[in-house]
């Protein structure tokens, strides 16, 4: 990952082969579709304005997922720092 934060055009490509094989993977149950496209999303949201304003107004519009990201989010933090504690 350290090569991605170095090359943002890598970045770009990388994260629009995962949005792109995300939506195969919708159609074929072999891959995780909604998983490589929320990781290609992610990818794409951290140097990209658009897109962070996109996913704000689509978990705005989405309180349920909205709050199931946040949950899953606050958990996986709370076990980084117990771990990172011990």
């Amino acid at each position: 990952m350290n090569a991605l934060r170095k090359k943002p055009k890598l970045k770009k490509t990388v994260a629009i082969s995962l949005v792109c094989v995300g939506v195969i993977g919708v159609v074929l149950p072999v891959l995780p579709g909604p998983i490589l496209i929320g990781v290609g999303l992610y990818l794409l949201s951290v140097d990209s304005p658009h897109i962070q304003g996109k996913i704000h107004r689509y978990r705005t519009k989405h309180k349920m997922l909205d709050h199931a990201l946040k949950h899953s989010y606050d958990r996986l933090h709370a076990k980084h720092s117990s771990t990172k504690e011990v």
